[in-house]
């Protein structure tokens, strides 16, 4: 786990680790402006994957990666910011079996899955077998500890980060 100063950092630091001018970079719809303005510093080209109430829809989100051979897959999957939508267990499944057969990274941006108030946490993409291997889980503590202590978080899977 590498601790930041945030976790803007920690998606900053992805995005220069990760991508190279003209890559493509899948966002959900609507995606986090301030993860768009990321990826556009970083001179990434932004391709937005239709989502429905449930969120990105995996029949588009396949389609998208087979013609536009993208290098990553940038999505909020708990309480999504701007909409508050959560996805179920179910689509966070297809999507991390997609990424996983088409060697798509996954960044799994997750700040407010402490927020819940009720029912029980659904597991992050991160934990599926199909994507654990290339699922970046983003965490922040300014949302559950204290909003001026940019402290936050990023879990690359076993093997990319240094020894």
């Amino acid at each position: 786990m590498l601790v930041t100063t945030g976790s803007q950092q920690a998606l900053t630091l992805v995005a220069t680790a990760l991508l190279e001018p003209g890559d493509t970079v899948l966002v959900e719809e609507p995606a986090y402006l301030s993860a768009i303005q990321c990826f556009q510093l970083a001179g990434a080209r932004l391709v937005a994957v239709p989502s429905d109430a449930d969120g990105p829809d995996v029949e588009q989100l396949i389609s998208l990666i087979q013609s536009e051979k993208p290098k990553l897959f940038y999505l909020v999957p708990t309480f999504q910011n701007p909409t508050g939508r959560t996805l179920s267990a179910a689509r966070r499944e297809a999507i991390a079996r997609s990424a996983g057969q088409h060697g798509v990274w996954i960044v799994e941006d997750d700040p407010y899955t402490e927020l819940r108030y009720d029912g029980a946490p659904i597991p992050p993409i991160a934990a599926h077998p199909a994507a654990a291997d290339r699922t970046i889980l983003l965490g922040s503590f300014s949302k559950i500890v204290a909003p001026g202590l940019r402290l936050g978080c990023s879990a690359p899977p076993p093997g990319c980060a240094p020894p």
